[in-house]
């Protein structure tokens, strides 16, 4: 997995590109596309549908076949790609724990901190997206 490409935004080349899941960093912009596993855990941003969801395969993490239901913030949403690409901003969440259904943080945008929470817009590296095409910042 960690020899795995995966499509990553460069601000240097001013376009995404493939990356080794190894050489991913905190706070890179990464393209998870259809039938893909996700090569980290991820804060789910933005999504290819109008609705900001996304569902999610976690057999590989829990072994369930049906798909969990994610969606990203009602604020992220409406963001397009290049508003995505040109945001600064802060993740604050709390450090790895063994539990893996947990998860909170705030992501600090545009002067506002936005909850985040692992039953919405959490996404656990392992896992397939089966349907949607998104983009997320790890």
């Amino acid at each position: 997995m960690n020899k795995a490409l995966v499509t990553v935004y460069s601000h240097d080349q001013n376009s995404f590109v493939k990356k080794k899941c190894e050489d991913i960093l905190v706070g890179d912009i990464i393209r998870v596309e259809r039938d893909q596993v996700f090569p980290a855990d991820l804060l789910l941003v933005n999504t290819s549908a109008e609705s900001g969801i996304a569902f999610v395969n976690t057999i590989n993490l829990d072994g369930e076949t049906n798909l969990k239901e994610k969606i990203c913030l009602k604020e992220t949403k409406e963001w397009s790609i290049d508003e995505i690409l040109r945001k600064q901003g802060t993740i604050d969440c709390e450090g790895p724990t063994e539990y893996l259904e947990s998860w909170e943080g705030n992501l600090q945008a545009d002067g506002r901190k936005l909850p985040c929470e692992y039953k919405k817009e959490f996404v656990n590296k392992k896992c397939l997206i089966p349907k949607l095409v998104l983009s997320s910042y790890a």
